[in-house]
């Protein structure tokens, strides 16, 4: 998708792609949306600026447009092209086959190493945000923007201490984060 950020037309016939990749594996539409429509918020005020700071006018179907419009509507469809590939890639050959095609287009093995570990215990951050959310709305009832900062100060540190605690275990089980990756060879456990 590296072309003219003004150019939204030569973006369309990209769309195809996603599409066509999408129904041709039977992935399932509506678990695909549902992902896309998070991201769509940051996008879009990221987006909304172009119209305000750029305003050159151009001519599009008779009448004048700021030029930040069509810049605008640029980073929309980037958005749904990259997004939607990536959610579909990642669907049909699975996180773990995504790591290994990286390392075989040559990405350093730490930053594969660091996506897995993040992958995998992103539940642990989400289950311990959960248990600190819970204890503070029992005992205050609400969490108001005074007491945000000391509970995402609570939250590191219980993360680190946690991952620290995994981190260990992981390395009295031997593990290592190189990986030796070898066509025809049978996946290694991740």
């Amino acid at each position: 998708v590296s072309s003219d950020p003004y150019a939204v037309g030569q973006l369309f016939p990209l769309l195809i792609f996603p599409l066509s990749i999408g129904i041709l594996s039977a992935m399932p539409a509506i678990p695909i949306l549902r992902r896309l429509i998070f991201a769509i918020p940051f996008v879009f005020f990221i987006g909304i600026w172009n119209p305000i700071f750029d305003r050159t006018l151009v001519p599009f179907m008779g009448i004048e447009m700021a030029r930040g419009w069509f810049s605008f509507f640029s980073i929309q469809i980037r958005l749904l092209l990259t997004v939607s590939s990536t959610l579909i890639l990642t669907g049909i050959i699975g996180f773990t086959g995504m790591n290994r095609a990286l390392l075989e287009l040559k990405f350093p093995a730490a930053f594969v190493s660091q996506l897995m570990i993040l992958n995998r215990y992103m539940e642990v951050l989400v289950e311990e945000s959960r248990s600190i959310q819970r204890a503070y709305v029992l005992r205050c009832q609400r969490i108001t923007m005074g007491s945000f900062g000391p509970l995402m100060g609570q939250l590191l540190v219980r993360t680190y201490y946690r991952s620290e605690r995994i981190e260990r275990a992981m390395l009295c089980r031997e593990y290592t984060p190189y990986f030796s990756i070898r066509a025809g060879a049978s996946p290694a456990p991740l």
